[in-house]
């Protein structure tokens, strides 16, 4: 059983822990799949189901660990059906009544030896987004990245699949600047 149920929770609370105390928190491993919505503001950490802004911040040093054997055809034929049974661990940007995350996932910053291995990241959208965040003392532009924005962070991903991400300027399924990211 997960101690933390959702995913995002598990994240701010794994990067408020290696704050206080660098390193205690390795690894986040999703058993059996799901799919999770973003439910924090990366900027200010409030929780909202609703909120656009609403992005799923790495944590810096952190392994986190999805389903095996992702691809975009297997995100494709699993990702209507939000089941747990397929073992697919998504991340999903639809936060329903047509608003969708504008940057699902997001590494700003020093992550360090962060990876994520083994998600789909799928439905953000940052279509008509003007409203800027500043993360990490760092300005996120509004109209990039709607899967995933790297900015000065360089992790390292692998088996991660996008679908359905659509961004207005640059980078819909990833948007990366001033960092190095280790993509299989």
């Amino acid at each position: 059983e997960n101690p933390i149920g959702e995913f995002a929770d598990a994240l701010v609370f794994a990067d408020a822990i290696n704050k206080a105390n660098a390193g205690t928190i390795k690894t986040i491993s999703v058993i059996g799949g799901g799919t999770f919505k973003p439910l924090y503001r990366p900027d200010n950490f409030v929780r909202s189901m609703t909120d656009p802004q609403n992005s799923f911040l790495l944590p810096k040093d952190v392994a986190l660990v999805g389903s095996y054997d992702v691809d975009a055809k297997t995100l494709m034929r699993t990702s209507k059906k939000n089941n747990k049974a397929t073992g697919i661990t998504i991340l999903d940007g639809d936060l329903g009544d047509g608003v969708n995350a504008h940057h699902i996932v997001m590494a700003v910053g020093d992550v360090g030896t962060t990876s994520m291995k083994g998600f789909g990241i799928m439905s953000g959208s940052n279509f008509g987004n003007t409203a800027s965040l500043t993360v990490n003392a760092q300005s996120i532009s509004p109209t990039k990245g709607a899967g995933m924005y790297l900015l000065n962070a360089s992790p390292t991903l692998n088996f991660v699949a996008f679908l359905g991400n659509m961004s207005d300027e640059a980078g819909g399924a990833i948007y990366v600047e001033n960092a190095t990211p280790t993509i299989n």
